[in-house]
């Protein structure tokens, strides 16, 4: 799977087993399942960047309206969130 940056839906991709990683300015951030850096949002990428799997992956798309209805309901998302922000 490779998603490029430049996708301005603002869907959350979440790695729910295997890596990734997000290419950005030379750059690599790896993430594994259990990593902070397992959700991730275009959206909130600055600049050109990927992501890519770098194994075999299971990873599930969450379309922006359905994130936003969630935490709206109050789901507790947060704190994985603003880590995957960082």
């Amino acid at each position: 799977m490779m998603t490029n940056c430049a996708d301005t839906s603002g869907d959350y991709w979440i790695l729910l087993d295997g890596g990734w990683q997000v290419e950005y300015s030379g750059k690599r951030f790896p993430a594994g399942h259990a990593d902070v850096g397992k959700w991730f949002s275009a959206k909130e990428a600055r600049g050109a960047c990927q992501l890519v799997t770098t194994e075999h992956s299971y990873v599930m798309q969450i379309r922006h309206a359905d994130m936003a209805a969630m935490l709206s309901e109050g789901f507790a998302f947060d704190a994985h969130l603003n880590a995957g922000q960082a």
